[in-house]
């Protein structure tokens, strides 16, 4: 039995993105105007650098402070802005 929990979060300039967690460990944000609209996804970055653990079924992310939350079975992943 595979994973997949929707989650529709706000974000703080108001826009209302959809993050879905599809299979094991992929942070998907996606237009909530144009769903076929994929802004990012934690396997696009080169090296890796964005992957998450091993998914936990049933924690969808939290979104506090600028960033992204994700719980995972290892660990907690912080998804935001990078510096400049």
């Amino acid at each position: 039995m595979g994973f997949g929990d929707n989650t529709c979060n706000p974000d703080a300039d108001g826009m209302r993105r959809r993050r879905r967690w599809s299979g094991p460990a992929i942070l998907q944000a996606y237009s909530a105007a144009n769903l076929a609209t994929e802004y990012w996804n934690s396997t696009q970055a080169a090296d890796h650098r964005d992957h998450a653990g091993n998914a936990v079924k049933f924690v969808p992310p939290t979104i506090a402070n600028g960033k992204v939350y994700v719980s995972t079975r290892t660990e907690v992943d912080v998804y935001g802005r990078l510096p400049n």
